[in-house]
């Protein structure tokens, strides 16, 4: 009886996972049909420009990819397209004290990202992602900007990839 119950939990087990889509244990869903990714490079549109920004945010979604994907990297006419602006890159005052100074600041970095899906056109999207950072008001920003920036980059980066390929 004991194996017979093992059995069927063993088949059970079997037609609910074989059911899914395309699961991953990671959450990635990928159809077989897609084998390559673009990245484009970013468009700078901030006012408060950082030229290293746009290399460095396409290269760590770029680098994203390759790691938790087995898609092909092509210059251009990927079978997933990522196109983006950089729409802010600014520091501003937080935190008022009751001598009307502020005591924080928020470093805040935007993208505007297009993604298409030549294979499955459904998952499209264009969709703005925000990523912040607070810091005493006493450092300058000068002296945190690329440990922040660096962190930021990540954030994003990773926003950007589950939206476009995790689905949970």
């Amino acid at each position: 009886m004991a194996k017979k119950l093992q059995f069927l939990i063993y088949i059970l087990c079997l037609v609910i996972v074989s059911s899914c889509k395309y699961y991953t244990f990671s959450g990635i869903e990928i159809n077989p049909k897609i084998k390559s990714f673009s990245v484009a490079q970013f468009d700078n549109l901030a006012n408060l420009v950082n030229p290293d920004l746009v290399i460095d945010l396409k290269q760590n979604l770029i680098d994203k990819l390759n790691r938790k994907t087995q898609l092909i990297e092509q210059v251009e006419d990927g079978d997933l397209n990522f196109h983006g602006t950089i729409e802010r890159y600014d520091v501003v005052p937080i935190g008022i004290t009751s001598q009307a100074q502020a005591n924080q600041s928020r470093f805040t970095v935007q993208t505007k990202v297009s993604f298409f899906n030549k294979v499955e056109p459904v998952n499209n999207f264009t969709q703005a992602f925000t990523a912040f950072r607070d810091f005493d008001n006493n450092t300058p920003f000068e002296s945190v900007e690329e440990d922040l920036t660096k962190e930021i980059i990540e954030e994003i980066s990773e926003k950007i990839f589950n939206k476009a390929l995790v689905n949970w």
